[in-house]
């Protein structure tokens, strides 16, 4: 090609193949790594459906989980005192910040939440999230309820769900908002009553004459049967 069309030509040539062989690599390359993340997520997908609908594991995890707190519970906070491992006794364990974060520089009891699909981004606001009261603390059994919630990505019938609950607490409120006007109203009309009755004048008592003679009584004077039956046997 230099011989017959020049140096310049062939350098031209020669640039034009390397560099379209270079785009055709890097497609080629492109798409597989496309189809690999493709794949990869795809096998994540199914592995995390997998694992959200096995419930035996959630079951496993969750008794690990309940373990390792009782035990740091009663090791840091109760003296060694026993807690029996029922519904009673998860209620009496009652986790605040303080103590979360002290479980929190714990590896296995992250990895504990990582194996139940709470994210490590999400496990430092955790017990934030569970404490729907503010009231500072939450129960192992409320935070293993609420981690069951919490697992898996956001579906419609979340959303869904939210929407009516709102809509039935919206129902209730206007209810009962109802009901409080109404009793409001008649309060305020049987207050309206008892300050005209107390406003209104006394009657006055009736004026007797001074020298006005005392009214004769009218009582019948008591009948003497005796004597009339006397006269009548004279």
């Amino acid at each position: 090609i230099t011989q017959t069309f020049g140096w310049a030509y062939g350098m031209v040539y020669s640039f034009l193949v390397v560099f379209f062989s270079m785009a055709l690599f890097n497609v080629i390359v492109a798409v597989f790594v496309e189809n690999a993340t493709v794949a990869s997520k795809k096998n994540h997908k199914r592995e995390k459906r997998e694992r959200l609908l096995n419930s035996k594991l959630f079951n496993r995890k969750a008794q690990q989980l309940t373990s390792f707190v009782v035990d740091y519970y009663q090791e840091h906070h109760l003296n060694n005192s026993y807690i029996d491992n029922n519904l009673d006794g998860l209620k009496r364990v009652q986790l605040t910040t303080h103590m979360f974060d002290e479980l929190l520089t714990y590896p296995e009891f992250k990895s504990i939440l990582r194996d139940l699909d709470i994210a490590d981004e999400e496990q430092r606001d955790l017990l934030a999230t569970l404490d729907v009261d503010n009231g500072g603390t939450v129960d192992l059994e409320e935070m293993l309820q609420g981690i069951a919630k919490l697992r898996g990505d956001s579906r419609r019938s979340d959303i869904i769900g939210v929407s009516l609950r709102v809509e039935h607490f919206m129902k209730v409120s206007e209810q009962q908002f109802d009901i409080l006007h109404h009793s409001v109203r008649h309060l305020m009309k049987q207050m309206d009553k008892l300050d005209r009755l107390q406003s209104s004048p006394a009657p006055a008592p009736p004026v007797v004459p001074v020298n006005a003679p005392p009214v004769a009584s009218r009582r019948a004077r008591p009948v003497d049967r005796g004597a009339g039956v006397h006269r009548a046997i004279m």
